[in-house]
């Protein structure tokens, strides 16, 4: 996928799952994540959708961390809105969401993500087809309607 709609698609899965707005930033900025620990300061480093598009690299943190989410308690960072101090909180477990959700939508095209080695994928879409586009727009318009409650 593009990282556009790895963006657009990861920041509306935050906000259909009523994140904080920190944690709905974060998960819409780092949704590429996957793509660029591969070319680190622009050097390539790793094959694309290699070792980082290992679907269990970013899976088991983010179920670890959910599991033991009572016993680590969430970061919290303050901004003024309005000259009101508004906290933000940010789940620790949430870290490792964009990256599940970056290899959610590479799972939808040909050449797939791995799992425990293996190369899987639904073959839904080619990256950059009209589809691709289309589920993008769909997982947006979801997340208006959560948001505006139609």
């Amino acid at each position: 996928m593009k990282w556009r709609n790895h963006m657009l698609m990861a920041g509306s899965c935050a906000v259909l799952l009523n994140m904080h707005l920190a944690e709905v930033i974060y998960c819409t900025a780092a949704a590429s994540l996957p793509d660029q620990l591969e070319t680190p300061g622009g050097e390539r480093i790793a094959a694309h959708r290699g070792l980082t598009h290992e679907l269990l690299l970013w899976v088991a943190p983010l179920v670890f961390l959910m599991f033991f989410s009572n016993r680590i308690p969430p970061s919290s960072l303050s901004m003024y809105a309005d000259r009101v101090l508004v906290p933000l909180h940010f789940r620790p477990w949430v870290f490792f969401l964009p990256g599940a959700l970056h290899l959610a939508g590479d799972f939808l095209t040909p050449r797939g993500i791995q799992i425990a080695g293996q190369r899987v994928g639904l073959s839904l879409f080619r990256t950059g087809q009209p589809a691709e586009y289309l589920v993008s727009a769909l997982f947006v318009l979801s997340a208006c309607v959560h948001v505006l409650h139609i």
